[in-house]
């Protein structure tokens, strides 16, 4: 057999794929030693050894290793073993003393803080800590944390490591200008924890945002270069190897060891050595190699997306030889785009374009780029006049997500992000299958004219990859912490979001409801409702209209409901930023009372709240809350808010005077023991009801009355801080409640 080792490797990856399907988390330290998590959520003082240490957005990052805290249990003294705990500081507080934090690899520190288990996600298309921590073997998480002692000693190869990384970024931030500063910190030194949101998202939709991770792609270049420069001037294949090889390590550790560096640096050292033994370099062997490497050392890499995406793009890469930089490029990008919508849910249509256009740029950014960083003066010229160019051409892409600009007059539709949602299974397959045949025409024809048929299957795989098969309305009441966050989408994909904010969860629109969004597929928000102005209610909102004003998310909406309440109310500062930060997006504003519906797709929305404004006292937001009734074929909805008091007082009679039952009820106030009272219960006889509030909150959410009227209602309760979010789906006739979570209902008392 001519190649054992892809055998090899391909057994190794089944077997891992069966065995380690599921995540365990890092929830098996807690589940090993019951015991511990006792202490889970509360204050503890504990002592580890430096791992490393990294300051980003105003905080520290500290990473410990053999950790361990004591406690006193029945008059002895137990330690428990935390293993390595990631935990965050403020780097401008010291040990107790005021001065600025600095923790140096290797010496032993102690801190105090709150000790949690790293959070799984409770929201489809959520970021994954738990999965995170698990990768880069962290047991649990210390937050709110103070440093409280240092011993000053170090470990002297990380500690100069770290030193050095220190000192070349303060050195690049002092000869580059600081629109450039944040670029090529991640292109030559891969800091990426410097990069803003809003850059980020420019190179993710021109499709480059490979170019800011340190990858085989970089230490290729470098390699390349040390190697061809060293030979051309005389020396040995065996000395140009060895010395390459080094350089290669030194950079590797440099710039942070990720996985697709590991990856190049297998590549090239396999390389070398089939040269230097006179051998045969075979790139496919040396990938199964570094594969068989990589997880062998943890398995668990073959889950992660920077593992996927690395060796795809590697694989892309032979089967795209001699076949010219354009071809090339389309096999690559094209051959990725699955595995792209399945981890970010969206992809750029630009790709090819602007990789063809700005890739050939990246080796003179590279080399430039370090020389200015030694020499300074007018040798960062060139690295600074092409990271310009990069800016200039991708910010021309995020100013118009849904359309291009031809001279700058003349728009033509055409999204150059789009939103797919995560495919499923039979997608991606029939994606690939079309990509086969793309491939065997393009391989088979040697008649130019003729290849072109071949790119005919290119529009009909990005059409089979956003494909949208009609299914059912759903309802997902998302789990944002205390607060609310809900999303309708009609069976042909016409969507609501009702409210959105937190006052447990920071950037709860940026990290919970827009991947939401996206996981789910949509493109375009039919309707905002924001029910009052609450920021648990609003926040994450105005965080997605920034993102849509600011060209920083493909997401699109077209209008935004506002109760039509009480002139004072709509004069308060909440309604007024939302209103303003609305009409900013491109939204049209609407006021909305009881009595006024439209329809979605089959889906009729009804609006039971607030009464008209004109008779009603100028005081309680809640009571002027807008309250909303779905309904989609023999399924009602009812969504309530924060309606209490009045309000809720005024909608029982509406409720009672209709003789109309719900069978989904949104507990109006998290439930608040001052709202949802008997009565109200009474007259909607819900068969489900779902609380919207985060675990552990100030208010003592949700209060025991509440939950003992809903057990004498007879309602199957779905509470999001237990169930994650809660999705209702229905064809019409009948409808299912599914937990993501996979946690039952709490049918019984409090």
């Amino acid at each position: 057999m001519k190649r054992p080792l892809v055998l090899v490797c391909v057994l190794l990856t089944a077997v891992i794929a069966v065995c380690f399907g599921f995540f365990p988390g890092n929830a098996d330290l807690f589940k090993k030693n019951e015991d511990l998590n006792r202490y889970l959520g509360t204050v503890i003082t504990a002592e580890g050894t430096v791992k490393s240490y990294e300051e980003k957005n105003g905080y520290a990052v500290l990473v410990m290793r053999r950790t361990f805290f004591s406690v006193r249990e029945n008059g002895k003294e137990v330690r428990y073993s935390l293993h390595t705990v990631r935990t965050a500081l403020d780097p401008g507080k010291g040990a107790g003393n005021g001065t600025p934090v600095y923790c140096r690899a290797g010496e032993t520190v102690k801190v105090r803080g709150r000790l949690t288990a790293s959070a799984f996600p409770s929201n489809p298309g959520q970021f994954d800590e738990a999965k995170y921590d698990r990768l880069h073997h962290i047991s649990c998480r210390i937050k709110s944390a103070v440093l409280l002692s240092q011993n000053g000693k170090q470990s002297v190869l990380p500690e100069t490591v770290a030193v050095l990384r220190r000192f070349l970024f303060e050195r690049l931030c002092e000869v580059y200008p600081d629109d450039t500063e944040e670029v090529l910190g991640a292109m030559l030194l891969g800091r990426k924890e410097n990069l803003s949101y809003s850059l980020s998202r420019r190179y993710e939709s021109g499709g480059i945002s490979h170019m800011l991770v340190i990858s085989s792609l970089h230490l290729s270049i470098l390699s390349s270069l040390v190697y061809g420069t060293l030979r051309k001037c005389g020396c040995s294949v065996k000395g140009s190897a060895i010395a390459g090889g080094g350089v290669l390590l030194c950079f590797f550790c440099l710039t942070g060891c990720s996985v697709s560096s590991l990856r190049a640096v297998i590549f090239y050292l396999a390389s070398m050595g089939a040269r230097t033994a006179g051998r045969t370099y075979d790139r496919l062997n040396a990938a199964a190699l570094a594969a068989i490497l990589i997880l062998a050392a943890d398995p668990y890499f073959l889950f992660h997306s920077s593992f996927q995406l690395s060796f795809a793009a590697a694989l892309l890469c032979m089967l795209s030889e001699k076949k010219g930089k354009t071809a090339g490029c389309v096999i690559i990008q094209f051959g990725m785009m699955p595995l792209a919508a399945w981890h970010f849910f969206e992809i750029p249509v630009l790709g090819v374009p602007v990789n063809l256009l700005l890739l050939p740029l990246l080796p003179v950014i590279l080399i430039t780029g370090a020389a200015g960083l030694v020499l300074g003066g007018k040798c960062v010229f060139p690295a600074v006049w092409c990271v310009r160019l990069y800016d200039r051409i991708l910010g021309l892409i995020a100013e118009s997500p849904d359309h291009l600009r031809i001279f700058g007059k003349w728009k033509i539709p055409f999204p150059t992000v789009f939103i797919t949602g995560r495919p499923g299974i039979v997608m991606i397959a029939g994606y690939y299958v079309l990509f086969a045949l793309f491939l065997y025409f393009l391989y088979r024809f040697r008649n130019r004219a003729k290849k072109i048929l071949a790119y005919l299957f290119l529009p009909a795989m990005l059409l089979v990859l956003g494909l949208r098969i009609p299914g059912k309305m759903s309802v997902t009441f998302l789990d944002v912490g205390q607060g609310d966050g809900i999303v309708a989408e009609s069976p042909n994909g016409r969507s609501i979001l009702i409210d959105g904010g937190s006052s447990s969860v920071r950037d709860v629109g940026t990290y919970r409801i827009l991947p939401f969004l996206k996981y789910s597929g949509i493109q375009r928000l039919d309707v905002i409702a924001v029910t009052h102005a609450d920021s648990d209610h609003m926040n994450g909102v105005m965080e997605i209209l920034a993102l849509i004003a600011g060209h920083e998310t493909a997401l699109r909406a077209k209008y935004l409901l506002l109760p039509d309440a009480a002139e004072v109310l709509m004069e308060e500062e909440g309604y007024l930023s939302v209103e303003t930060a609305a009409r900013q997006a491109g939204l049209e504003v609407i006021k909305v009372k009881r009595g006024d519906s439209f329809c979605l797709d089959g889906m009729e929305v009804r609006i039971l709240g607030p009464e008209p404004s004109a008779g009603q006292p100028e005081a309680d937001a809640n009571a002027q809350c807008i309250v909303m009734a779905l309904k989609y074929g023999r399924l009602d909805v009812l969504l309530t808010g924060d309606v209490s008091g009045e309000g809720e007082e005024a909608l029982t009679e509406l409720v009672q005077r209709e003789a109309h039952q719900y069978e989904i009820l949104k507990v109006s106030h998290h439930g608040s023991k001052y709202s949802t009272p008997q009565a109200f219960l009474s007259a909607v006889s819900p068969a489900v009801s779902v609380i919207s509030a985060g675990t552990g909150n100030r208010y003592g959410h949700p209060h025991k009355e509440t939950m003992d009227r809903l057990a004498e209602c007879g309602t199957a309760v779905f509470r999001t801080s237990r169930s994650g979010a809660v999705t209702v789906r229905t064809d019409g006739r009948s409808c299912t409640v599914e937990t993501f979570l996979n946690t039952p209902a709490v049918p019984d008392r409090y």
